[in-house]
């Protein structure tokens, strides 16, 4: 259902129980309704390229859910529940106008690409040293203020995406250097 200028998600799927891929980008939807996270099997959700401006606060329902694309909308923030997702593995936010990243993240530990760039994000949370299983990250183009050290945890971390953040956060990334990993300023 990509590009079909939808405004409103038809409630007929929320009869497609076993449906485990949802495709909904380049639509016009301004939000999800909340039934959509009783579709208990779904593993993959794309609805980039939308004008959401929000996400159901019970996301977190979805515990089947690996990957969710929910870049180039204008979603403002990030329910807690969204830590409740214990098998997603990709997560792209980028492009919005999140403010705040709740410290839930932490909990994503199956999380391998997190990409939050291109929001109005000032403050990286402490949790995001808890995820082991990350390989990617993506801050830039963030009023970024404050990274915590706790990012130094990221043992699988290969790549950090710092593009156009001002603040000086050179001593972290000395450290992230020395660990291998490879950093785009």
């Amino acid at each position: 259902m990509d590009d079909c200028n939808i405004e409103n998600l038809p409630e007929i799927i929320k009869n497609l129980e076993s449906l485990r891929r949802l495709y909904l980008s380049r639509n016009l939807l301004i939000e999800l309704p909340e039934w959509i996270t009783d579709l208990k099997h779904l593993e993959y959700l794309n609805v980039s390229y939308n004008r959401l401006v929000k996400i159901p606060s019970s996301i977190g329902n979805l515990q089947n859910l690996r990957r969710l694309e929910l870049q180039h909308n204008k979603i403002e923030t990030i329910p807690d529940s969204i830590g409740e997702l214990p098998q997603l593995e990709i997560l792209f936010i980028n492009e919005n106008l999140v403010k705040y990243v709740p410290e839930s993240i932490g909990a994503l530990i199956s999380l391998k690409d997190l990409r939050w760039g291109s929001n109005l994000i000032n403050t990286i949370p402490e949790s995001i040293g808890n995820l082991s299983s990350l390989l990617s990250l993506d801050i830039g183009d963030n009023p970024i203020q404050k990274i915590p050290n706790s990012i130094t945890n990221l043992r699988n971390l290969g790549s950090l995406i710092l593009k156009g953040i001002d603040k000086d956060f050179s001593g972290l990334i000395k450290i992230l250097k020395r660990k291998n990993v490879s950093i785009a300023k």
